[in-house]
């Protein structure tokens, strides 16, 4: 009976230090990849907040009254540029695949560069078309609610600069 449990506690002790060192252990490194190049050149520059200033401008241009054809132009503009990105933007979905598996390579690296600067140049102009829709008037009253929420995301961020951090 004391044999049994002395081995019963002494195989569990075995069990657990063995998978105590397998979780230590550092997976092999793939031939193609090089360490720090996974992340190099591939994080967001945004953080984990990009999304708001696109709600902002959904929410400013919400307020403009745009009238049924602006919305319907603005609809097909935004339709071509997802048409015109598709093939840059299912590229680097397949790339940030490769990264995620650790396969990436510096040629990947400076291709994801280069597709990240045609999708941000077209979007750029996607911005700029977009604006022309509007009248003076919607002009005005869109930069000056851009004006409003780059002072409130300014106040944000000084206030959490100034209250203790936990």
């Amino acid at each position: 009976m004391l044999f049994s449990k002395t081995l019963f506690v002494a195989t569990g002790l075995v069990l657990a230090l063995t998978a105590t060192t397998q979780a230590q252990q550092t997976p092999p490194t793939t031939p193609n990849s090089t360490p720090g190049l996974q992340r190099e050149g591939l994080r967001r520059t945004k953080g984990a907040h990009a999304h708001l200033g696109r709600k902002q401008r959904r929410l400013a241009f919400d307020r403009l009254n745009l009238t049924d054809q602006q919305k319907q132009q603005q609809r097909a503009l935004m339709q071509q540029h997802l048409e015109a990105t598709k093939v840059q933007r299912e590229r680097l979905f397949e790339l940030r695949e490769k990264r995620l598996n650790g396969t990436l390579t510096q040629e990947d690296l400076a291709t994801v560069n280069s597709l990240r600067n045609e999708v941000r140049s077209s979007r750029k102009a996607l911005r700029e078309e977009t604006l022309n829709l509007l009248t003076p008037d919607q002009r005005s009253q869109f930069k000056s609610q851009r004006r409003e929420f780059r002072e409130e995301k300014l106040k944000r961020r000084q206030e959490k600069l100034k209250s203790p951090q936990l």
